[in-house]
């Protein structure tokens, strides 16, 4: 792990999560009684899920809560660099749903 890397902690389904700037979670899985750290499996779409407590959470959102200041259940995270799978803070922001609709510029 990089030591000067911001990693922010989040309660996310009753879970505490640890986002990094990677665009990575670190949880603690009960089955197997240790943390992981994963980028999310994928779902379909090119978008990265991850199940927390039994509920399955898009790896984007939960990143963007944690991170992003302006983070807003009723708008869309968009990825800046069109990547729907790279989940790093600095390539996620806040849109609307016809932003996001219009594409990346």
């Amino acid at each position: 792990m990089n030591h000067s890397e911001s990693i922010k902690n989040l309660q996310h389904s009753g879970e505490l999560v640890k986002c990094h700037e990677d665009g990575s979670l670190e949880l603690y899985c009960n089955l197997h009684l240790e943390v992981k750290r994963t980028f999310g499996y994928n779902q379909g779409r090119g978008y990265k899920a991850i199940e927390i407590n039994g509920v399955r959470s898009l790896v984007h959102r939960v990143i963007a809560k944690a991170y992003l200041e302006n983070y807003d259940e009723s708008l869309q995270v968009d990825h800046i660099n069109g990547a729907k799978s790279d989940n790093r803070p600095c390539n996620l922001r806040m849109v609307s749903n016809s932003r996001n609709a219009r594409g990346h510029n």
